[in-house]
């Protein structure tokens, strides 16, 4: 009589967890994760191409001290006395500062990939030229920045390749293509 009672009662659990397994329908959200996830990862690998890397002390192309991934003296004190920055160290402060810039863009209500592509422009540009933008007032009235992205390739008034595709590789990652 147990074995019974137990064959049916293992019966019942497998055709009601079979039943909800069928009908489920799998979360977008969980889609949603791992597409994110894989733009982020991929911008910060764009960002570690784009800035490249250089373990001491050097003039950007705006004429800034810059050390590692493109991080400017004065964001880290810790970084400033130093004569010398290994990569894993330097990839380290590029994904601490991605994150504040993607904190800033996900502030203005951008989804993950909106604010992923506009993290990488504020890390580019900085946090008070993002914010004092045309662009981000496009942003917060939720109008297409096009044309307003492309505005931003140039370094001391000179046109720049390099911006340029930058700010494309941005517009694709915003548009999620």
């Amino acid at each position: 009589m147990g074995k019974i009672y137990l064959s049916i009662l293992l019966f019942i659990f497998i055709s009601f967890t079979l039943n909800s397994y069928i009908n489920s329908k799998p979360l977008k959200i969980e889609n949603k994760t791992n597409e994110t996830k894989y733009y982020y990862n991929e911008v910060i690998n764009n960002l570690k191409n784009i800035e490249g890397f250089r373990n001491t002390w050097y003039k950007c192309s705006a004429d800034k001290e810059t050390i590692g991934y493109g991080i400017t003296k004065g964001l880290y004190k810790e970084l400033d006395n130093l004569n010398f920055i290994d990569e894993k160290t330097a990839e380290k402060y590029l994904i601490k500062e991605f994150n504040k810039c993607l904190s800033i863009a996900e502030k203005d209500g951008l989804s993950k990939n909106k604010a992923l592509a506009i993290a990488s422009f504020i890390y580019n540009v900085g946090p008070g030229n993002y914010k004092r933008s045309t662009l981000r007032k496009l942003l917060k009235e939720n109008k297409s920045i096009d044309k307003e992205i492309i505005k931003w390739v140039h370094i001391k008034g000179k046109f720049s390749k390099g911006l340029m595709k930058r700010r494309k590789y941005e517009l694709k990652i915003f548009k999620n293509e």
